[in-house]
């Protein structure tokens, strides 16, 4: 399908763009005064959670799923980086452990079997990490 301009369409739409600009213009002074109030809400709360501990541990959600070769642990961590994630394993537990200047989390994951650790395959992506675990 061929799309074709005719002259007063090219003409209307330079009109409303002159009207946009006079209207944004005209508004622009009070833009400003909103943009700097803004920008000072901001600062105040930066500074207040700069001052606030959020070094206390939460809970995250963890989801674990049995086949008959392997346990998958699904768990969802928001805001974290991968470089603060720590995973390791003892007999038939999983420990997720992340700990940043804002966030501590700690969680042990009971596991329903013998798993083999050495063989532990993880991905994480989009505040949700995968941990494959195969069964011994």
């Amino acid at each position: 399908m061929e799309m074709r301009l005719e002259r007063r369409d090219i003409l209307l739409t330079e009109d409303f763009l002159d009207r946009l600009l006079f209207t944004l213009m005209r508004h622009n002074e009070n833009i400003s005064k909103r943009l700097e109030r803004l920008e000072r809400v901001v600062t105040q709360m930066e500074q207040i959670i700069g001052k606030t501990s959020f070094s206390e541990e939460r809970e995250f959600i963890v989801d674990v799923m049995e086949t008959s070769s392997e346990i998958r642990v699904i768990a969802e961590l928001p805001s974290v980086q991968t470089k603060d994630l720590k995973l390791w394993g003892a007999k038939k537990s999983l420990v997720i452990s992340v700990d940043t200047q804002r966030l501590k989390y700690r969680r042990e994951v009971e596991l329903p079997t013998k798993v083999n650790f050495e063989k532990m395959k993880v991905s994480y992506k989009n505040g949700v990490l995968e941990v494959i675990l195969p069964k011994k």
